[in-house]
């Protein structure tokens, strides 16, 4: 799609010097998609109230089969699977950079400070980073149930909020 700015605005004009500006523009309509989820649920489920938000539209862009791979080179699966990306990795950034600046530097700190004060804050501001990161994990123990046990990392995940807890416990403890 081109679009011209010759008679948008007079210095828009003189700016771009008339010259047009080359705009990609993708439109997915889901309401066809919403409406034939609902119809299958129906026929094979009976009835369900389906919310068609991310995750559900990641679980229908889900292909487990090998010879069907080539259903991801679809361009509007490219554009849909790209802007989940785009939006999935500003998260995972936030979620590092809170990770890092509420867990490893005052777990670093409180490694290396003797003071009581000083280990106090660490330790809780790590006790508060772990407890915000187990509610992620406890809505995907929600929605994946007994399946959430069978991954190697959540099984991690989960033995790390344990293991601090203990510690938590015990380094406040051994202060009274």
């Amino acid at each position: 799609m081109t679009w011209g700015v010759q008679n948008y605005d007079a210095e828009a004009s003189k700016v771009f010097n008339q010259k047009n500006i080359e705009v990609e523009h993708s439109l997915i309509d889901f309401q066809k998609v919403i409406i034939g989820e609902k119809i299958r649920d129906v026929q094979e489920d009976g009835f369900r109230t389906i919310n068609f938000n991310d995750q559900h539209m990641a679980g229908i862009l889900y292909v487990d089969d090998a010879a069907q791979i080539s259903f991801y080179n679809l361009e509007t699966v490219r554009k849909l699977v790209d802007f989940q990306f785009v939006r999935t990795k500003a998260f995972l950034e936030l979620m590092l950079k809170f990770y890092v600046g509420g867990f490893m530097v005052p777990f670093i700190i409180s490694i290396s400070t003797a003071n009581i004060v000083i280990l106090n804050v660490a330790y809780t501001l790590c006790f508060f980073t772990q407890i915000f990161f187990i509610l992620f994990e406890l809505i995907q123990l929600k929605e994946q149930r007994l399946e959430y046990f069978k991954d190697f990392w959540n099984l991690i995940d989960t033995s790390q909020f344990i293991i601090f807890v203990v510690l938590y416990v015990i380094k406040m403890l051994s202060q009274f």
